[in-house]
C-alpha cells in the first residue's frame, strides 16, 4: 500500500522519534529539507524501518557528545535522504557487506547486538520504491548512508 506523503512530514517524525534517544547519549541531533521538495508515493510504514534502521546504527555507533545530521535533498535528479554520523565509520572494505544479510561489521564498534539484518531490509525496501542505498565516509567523520529516490517515486 502506497500513501502519499511530504519530505517534511517523514523527516520531522524521524526527528521527534529520536530526540529523547539522542539527547540521553547527549548526540547533537540535527535535521534539515531543501524547501519546495515533493512529496513521495511510498509505503510509509516500510520506508520509516528503512530509514529507521539507519538512524538507529547512527545513534548505536556515535559515542556520547557525537553528532547525527538527517537532511532530506534533491541531488542527481533524485530525492535523497542523508544520514552523517560521527562515530567510527566503515571501513570502504566493509562498505557493500554491510547490505547483506546478517553481516555486522566488528572493527570500534564494540557491538554485541542485534542480527544484522537492519541494513539489509533498508537496501530491499528502497529497491522496492525504485530507489537505492549507499554508505560513503561523512564528513563528520563517521558513516553517511545515503538513500536516494529517482522523480518516478515522486508524487
Amino acid at each position: 500500500p502506497t500513501q502519499t506523503v511530504t519530505i517534511q512530514e517523514l523527516v520531522s517524525g524521524w526527528d521527534l522519534g529520536y530526540r529523547s534517544l539522542t539527547s540521553e547519549k547527549e548526540i547533537q541531533f540535527t535535521t534539515h529539507v531543501d524547501d519546495n521538495l515533493p512529496s513521495l508515493q511510498i509505503d510509509e510504514r516500510k520506508f520509516q524501518q528503512a530509514v529507521g534502521n539507519i538512524i538507529d546504527n547512527a545513534v548505536k555507533f556515535t559515542p556520547r557528545a557525537g553528532r547525527i545530521e538527517l537532511r532530506a535533498e534533491c541531488r542527481d535528479d533524485c530525492i535523497s535522504i542523508v544520514v552523517d554520523d560521527s562515530g567510527p565509520g566503515i571501513p570502504l572494505n566493509e562498505r557493500e557487506k554491510v547490505f547483506e544479510r546478517f553481516y555486522q561489521a566488528n572493527e570500534g564498534s564494540g557491538r554485541s547486538d542485534g542480527f544484522g539484518l537492519g541494513l539489509a531490509i533498508t537496501a530491499r525496501v528502497a529497491a522496492a520504491h525504485g530507489g537505492r542505498v549507499a554508505v560513503e565516509e561523512s564528513p563528520l567523520g563517521g558513516a553517511r548512508f545515503v538513500l536516494m529516490f529517482p522523480v518516478t517515486t515522486i508524487g
